[in-house]
């Protein structure tokens, strides 16, 4: 979830020394998350509301494509928080819809980190 935090903060933007502070924070991330297993989930969440308002406060044509794109990745956090492993859901539903709502949510990454990008700011 840090690369992909890191990755709607700085869009196109593969400088080597964007890519190296990446994969550096990344592993940090990681190795955190292997020492102190605990703080996994923590650490994913603080990610993840990076994410969202990284997504955000990417460059838009309209306000209402920002709160789109907020909303899109917001997906995993209700996810995460209220499907998986819910108390109000059956095992088995519960498990169906938290990977039901993750394709969704990777459809709608694709479209704030590519898609959304090209209708704002086209590449040469």
């Amino acid at each position: 979830m840090a690369l992909i935090a890191l990755q709607c903060a700085f869009p196109l933007d593969l400088g080597r020394s964007r890519v190296f502070g990446s994969l550096a924070l990344g592993i940090a991330t990681l190795t955190a998350s292997v020492m102190q297993p605990a703080s996994a989930t923590p650490l994913f969440i603080v990610w993840l509301v990076v994410a969202i308002g990284a997504a955000f406060f990417r460059p838009a044509s309209q306000e209402s494509l920002r709160w789109l794109r907020a909303g899109v990745i917001a997906i995993f956090l209700f996810n995460v928080l209220l499907v998986r492993r819910s108390l109000f859901l059956e095992a088995g539903v519960s498990w169906h819809l938290f990977h039901g709502l993750i394709a969704l949510w990777l459809l709608g990454l694709w479209w704030v980190l590519v898609a959304s990008e090209e209708r704002v700011s086209p590449l040469p």
